[in-house]
């Protein structure tokens, strides 16, 4: 499979668009939204057995390369 990088304006429109969901490495019960605002902040919530545990928040800035985009992420509030 051929991956392609995303552009700043692709990734723009995802985080607007959508939200990511992933699971822990850790914790099979436990799982993770992450939501991207438009105002370059996300909130990152912890659910385990589908409960609420806690929400962690921060900043994140999208750097352009030549091709595609980086995004440096930075937490600001960690929920443990």
């Amino acid at each position: 499979m051929n991956l392609m990088p995303c552009t700043r304006n692709q990734i723009k429109i995802i985080f607007k668009e959508y939200y990511a969901k992933y699971m822990s490495q850790h914790n099979s019960n436990r799982h993770y939204i992450i939501k991207y605002n438009d105002n370059n902040t996300f909130i990152n919530t912890t659910f385990e057995n589908n409960i609420k545990l806690g929400e962690s928040i921060g900043t994140y800035n999208l750097i352009n390369e030549k091709k595609h985009c980086l995004i440096n992420i930075r937490y600001t509030n960690i929920f443990n």
